[in-house]
């Protein structure tokens, strides 16, 4: 494989680990293994599993940025955009996962060494700023109509 195939499966197989049993509990010997490669070679593209877990983050946030960013091309009125926003969480479950990526490091969050501690706040800041814009355009459209800021709009 080459170092970009290597990386790009790397990352994939972090991503299936950490959806089905979560970040604390497999090792780099698993990843390694179910990637086949040395488990001396993973701190090569990743040094520290807080690392990996950055990368995923970081892989998480393109992609998510790039559905809402087509969700915000392609769909029309907010009550439209705001169904394919939900259905973002809902492909996670459909896929068999428990939750999405972030909302999986979040949930062991407390439980991680501060070290290998991957932050995905910022991915949850991305989703909340294209939410809160929806609502926003929403309501100055009238085609949603609530009292509260768009922010602070309780679930609904």
């Amino acid at each position: 494989m080459t170092r970009m195939e290597t990386v790009a499966a790397t990352l994939d197989v972090a991503q299936e680990l950490l959806l089905t049993r979560g970040f604390n509990v497999f090792s780099i010997k698993d990843l390694a293994e179910r990637v086949h490669i040395r488990t001396s070679t993973v701190p090569y593209y990743f040094p520290t599993k807080g690392d990996l877990g950055g990368a995923l983050v970081a892989r998480q946030r393109r992609v998510v940025a790039q559905a809402l960013d087509d969700i915000d091309g392609q769909a029309r009125g907010a009550k439209t955009k705001l169904k394919r926003l939900a259905t973002l969480f809902e492909n996670s479950l459909d896929a068999g996962y428990r939750m999405c990526l972030c909302g999986m490091l979040a949930a062991e969050c407390s439980t991680l060494d501060p070290g290998s501690r991957p932050d995905p706040c910022e991915s949850f800041n991305d989703y909340e700023i294209r939410l809160t814009r929806v609502l926003t355009r929403a309501k100055e459209e009238g085609e949603l109509s609530f009292a509260d800021k768009p922010r602070d709009v309780p679930d609904f």
